[in-house]
């Protein structure tokens, strides 16, 4: 019981600063982090309740699909993260960051039903998380259908990173899925080959709801709106990426990753906090490469980890070029290519066009503050 009190009374305080401090004035079904490093004392309740957290999202859209002016609902789930969601599934449904509930919610099949389709599909049992997921978007579309909003509410459905190239500039940690409905303004099935960036989202939204942005507000990216309703418009030829101490810059066939050291010098200069940050980074996708070797076993069981380990020997290299139409996994580097070089030479160009604009020395593409 004071494991369930100390948990209760911390998130009534999480829900009030979230709505005192960063804007939102619904918070349900709230992870304030990761489920992992959390004391053991807690072991029973670092759980992922995929159950709890669409029970949130229907309790929003409940009500307010009724009231005139539109809503924005902001879904997250902890579900594909560590600690493995597989311990999850016959978990007790009750519980939640913010305590035991009293009774689980009844929103989603059970964890029985979960097995039985993965069996009938022929799928693993390991893959009964996703399955897990999907039931989740499932019961937030069919709310939507519920309260007849469903033609006119536009869903994005995306992942901030996957796990294969995570903490890295690798297109393993920077090419997400992302899905987009919205039945009265795009046509369904379609597929968009073009580059788009997370920055693209806001303006998107701006332009869908037809509404102006803040003078002062800064937009890097534009809405690609025209693109999945079949319009000419001007897209970009380029995305560019940066994490630590790497930088990188995608065309739709190519990949060129640069890394560079600051000098003593600039190093000096920076803040203690950017310091940390940029040291941070520079070592995450290496100790990750280390973690992954440190097992045969693990290594024969986990693609992510046989990928991350045979990419251990890019992890330092300086100039990386990849062709993306023939190695979309990024496994030969062509750098010392001549047959490249004119590739190599371009991508070189963007990105030190890019870095003008970025705050920062990085090497020989921006040497001065």
């Amino acid at each position: 019981m004071e494991t369930n009190a100390y948990l209760r009374k911390t998130y009534d305080l999480i829900v009030t600063d979230m709505k005192q401090n960063f804007g939102f004035d619904y918070v349900a079904s709230y992870y304030a982090g990761n489920l992992t490093g959390w004391p053991k004392a807690y072991d029973n309740f670092t759980k992922h309740n995929q159950d709890w957290v669409t029970a949130g999202a229907l309790r929003f859209i409940d009500e307010n699909a009724n009231q005139e002016k539109p809503f924005f609902l902001y879904l997250s789930t902890t579900l594909q993260h560590g600690p493995p969601p597989e311990a999850s599934i016959e978990a007790d449904r009750r519980i939640t960051m913010a305590g035991l509930l009293e009774t689980p919610p009844k929103v989603q099949p059970g964890f029985q039903s979960l097995y039985q389709r993965c069996d009938r599909a022929g799928l693993p049992r390991d893959r009964a998380p996703y399955l897990w997921l999907d039931d989740g978007v499932g019961a937030v579309l069919e709310r939507l259908r519920d309260h007849n909003i469903e033609r006119n509410t536009i869903v994005f459905f995306f992942s901030d990173q996957q796990s294969w190239g995570k903490g890295s500039c690798f297109d393993g940690g920077v090419n997400t899925p992302y899905l987009m409905c919205w039945p009265a303004g795009i046509p369904a099935g379609q597929v968009c080959e073009e580059l788009v960036s997370n920055i693209d989202f806001a303006p998107t939204i701006f332009d869908i709801c037809q509404v102006t942005p803040p003078a002062d507000m800064h937009l890097d990216g534009q809405s690609f709106l025209p693109l999945v309703q079949g319009k000419q418009t001007q897209w970009r030829d380029a995305v560019f990426f940066e994490l630590g101490n790497m930088r990188a810059v995608r065309t739709k066939h190519f990949k060129y990753i640069a890394i560079r050291r600051y000098t003593d010098e600039q190093w000096a200069q920076l803040p203690e906090a950017i310091q940390q940050s940029q040291e941070f980074r520079r070592r995450y996708f290496r100790l990750s490469q280390t973690w992954a070797a440190s097992s045969a076993e693990h290594l024969q069981r986990s693609a992510i980890a046989k990928w991350r380990h045979d990419h251990a020997k890019y992890a330092e290299d300086s100039d990386q070029l990849y062709d993306l139409r023939v190695d979309p996994s990024e496994n030969v580097n062509l750098v010392d290519n001549q047959e490249y070089a004119r590739e190599l030479l371009s991508m070189k160009l963007l990105l030190k066009d890019w870095l003008t604009t970025m705050p920062g020395p990085y090497g020989e593409f921006k040497k001065t503050f």
